[in-house]
């Protein structure tokens, strides 16, 4: 099995009396313990964001009592709605209209219902996308691939140590008073990441909860998926719930590319590197739901936009000069 190993806590070798070096050797001691703290909580940070962050049953539970009292605050809601519409149609003599309204109005609650319920199927298999993708390192898991980027030794059950990273190759080879300086840059690298590594635990954090709100209050937007004028409420509803499904599959597959991708290098840039895949994994749900978005756009512009049958032969009779018609067409 593999672990984790911090940095070694330095010793200067100092004499009983001689004050300066045990001053410098205490500082040094205390920067290698706040290294290995930030360490132990990043790789905290980047656990939990994908596992600890994570919907259960009992939250799924809460959301499906709120649903069904906002299927009843938007049943009353949508009646109004729908006699709203229907008078200008029923004036109009709009029967497809009418039709229209009254099949949304009909089957608004069982399409809400629907779409909740598929929306928990999809964030399952969403689910267990990530876990492959996080234990795609063979035993080594993302997390502590991330690390060992980071500069923290893989050590096996052995004890040996198999792999340093760039941050102990920046402290490995000085001596004495020397590694104070080398110690404070690798402190300000691992604040940096830490602070990646909590932006991304807080993003997966709030992903959940968008999941959660959205299944929890999933009436007020799928129950207008039948009105003309309000079905674009539903149109959002789906994009909201499938770009914050996508997220986290999304933000652990960059993690692995970055992962992969930088290996068991030993200089800094893959430390830069990692520290941007880590930022963007964060953004993860905000970029999914706009890609999400932008796909459903281009989509319904394409079916909009798509030439009809009529126009087609009005083209081709205009080029003809009306001396060529479809059978059956005047």
């Amino acid at each position: 099995m593999l672990r984790l190993e911090g940095f070694p806590e330095p010793n200067f070798g100092c004499f009983p009396t001689d004050i300066p070096c045990i001053s410098q050797e205490t500082v040094a001691r205390m920067l290698t313990s706040t290294l290995n703290g930030l360490g132990n909580f990043m790789t905290d940070m980047l656990v939990g964001a994908f596992k600890g962050s994570r919907l259960g049953d009992n939250s799924w539970t809460i959301a499906d009592q709120q649903f069904w009292f906002w299927i009843a605050v938007m049943g009353l809601v949508l009646t109004c709605v729908a006699a709203f519409q229907l008078m200008p149609a029923m004036i109009l003599g709009d029967v497809k209209r009418m039709a229209q309204i009254g099949a949304g109005l009909a089957f608004s609650v069982p399409a809400s219902v629907l779409l909740v319920w598929f929306m928990k199927q999809i964030s399952a298999v969403g689910n267990s996308v990530t876990d492959a993708i996080t234990n795609a390192l063979q035993g080594e898991g993302l997390s502590a691939a991330i690390m060992r980027m980071f500069g923290f030794r893989i050590v096996t059950d052995k004890g040996s140590v198999n792999v340093d990273g760039a941050l102990m190759k920046m402290t490995g080879g000085v001596q004495g008073a020397q590694v104070i300086g080398p110690l404070l840059v690798c402190l300000l690298l691992l604040l940096v990441m830490t602070l990646a590594a909590v932006f991304l635990y807080i993003s997966m954090a709030l992903r959940a909860f968008g999941l959660l709100a959205l299944a929890a209050m999933a009436p007020v937007g799928t129950m207008m998926i039948g009105q003309p004028k309000l079905a674009v409420w539903a149109v959002r509803w789906v994009n909201l719930a499938v770009g914050l499904i996508l997220a986290e599959p999304l933000a652990a597959g960059v993690l692995l590319l970055a992962a992969r991708l930088l290996g068991n290098g030993t200089d800094m840039g893959p430390v830069i590197v990692a520290i941007g895949a880590v930022f963007a994994a964060a953004f993860a749900p905000a970029w999914a739901v706009k890609l999400v978005s932008f796909a459903g756009n281009e989509v319904g512009s394409a079916i909009q936009n798509r030439p009809s049958t009529t126009n087609v032969i009005y083209k081709v009779r205009t080029i003809t000069g009306g001396g060529w018609l479809p059978k059956g067409a005047k």
